[in-house]
């Protein structure tokens, strides 16, 4: 439907996809799990301490979107365009389909 939307009024539609999104964040408040069956510790530890976000973690997407968004800061702050090895990106009117 979007792609639609965007077709018919004759907008660009970029998309970006980065397949190991969630690991990358950083977590900064403590998150434990216990540990899974099967999982074999050398020492008598009853549970981990997630230090990045993982996949099924309810934090997961924000850790991620905080970490995309600081950045696009830096990168914005920079004075050439594809400091970083990154495309800079360009500023246009928003246009909001769906939330």
């Amino acid at each position: 439907m979007v792609v639609s939307i965007t077709k018919y009024f004759g907008w660009t539609l970029d998309q970006l996809d980065v397949v190991t999104a969630f690991l990358y964040g950083e977590m900064k408040e403590k998150v434990f799990c216990a540990i899974p069956e099967g999982v074999e510790v050398d020492e008598d530890f009853d549970c981990f301490e997630f230090v990045k976000a993982i996949y099924g973690l309810k934090q997961a997407s924000r850790v991620w979107n905080e970490t995309f968004h600081e950045f696009w800061c830096i990168v914005d702050r920079s004075e050439e365009s594809g400091a970083n090895g990154a495309e800079r990106p360009k500023r246009v009117e928003q246009k909001t389909l769906a939330q």
